[in-house]
């Protein structure tokens, strides 16, 4: 198991810019719920994954807890960075198509009309409501996941 203080500083040091293998800002823009949704459920993962055995941290206390702050940053920017983006990229991209499916079923028609009330961007709102789901659906996952385990 990965130490959590490790997994909270490295998130603390994401969300204040800190970061490995980008140069921009990560967290950034008007949507920055759903992204930080979507790294607490990695950290939730992150937290069952064990980085160094026992022995060394019997040994190096202090020299492993660098390596799983290092670490855990690592892997806390390169999910964000080639998972979540990627996801949100696909969103923006394919919201209108879902827009219209959605539209397309009498059904769900009530949903559209709540969304789109006097809106003139509403594939953008979809598309910031359907990541809110996914993020929250994932932290959810996580959640059950580890539980049972």
């Amino acid at each position: 198991m990965t130490n959590t203080s490790a997994i909270i500083l490295a998130l603390s040091l994401l969300i204040n810019n800190v970061t490995f293998l980008s140069k921009t800002s990560i967290l950034e823009g008007k949507n920055f719920s759903t992204p930080l949704v979507y790294i607490l459920s990695v950290c939730l993962l992150l937290r069952e994954v064990p980085i160094l055995p026992k022995f060394l941290w019997a040994r190096y206390t202090s020299a492993c807890f660098l390596f799983e702050i290092a670490v855990s940053l690592a892997v806390l920017e390169y999910s964000l960075v080639h998972v979540w983006n990627i996801i949100e990229q696909y969103v923006f991209l394919h919201a209108d198509e879902l827009l219209v499916q959605i539209t397309d079923k009498p059904d769900l028609e009530w949903l559209v009309c709540h969304i789109c009330y006097g809106e003139s961007e509403c594939s953008v709102i979809f598309a910031h409501l359907l990541l809110k789901i996914l993020s929250f659906a994932f932290l959810l996952t996580v959640c059950y996941l580890v539980a049972v385990k």
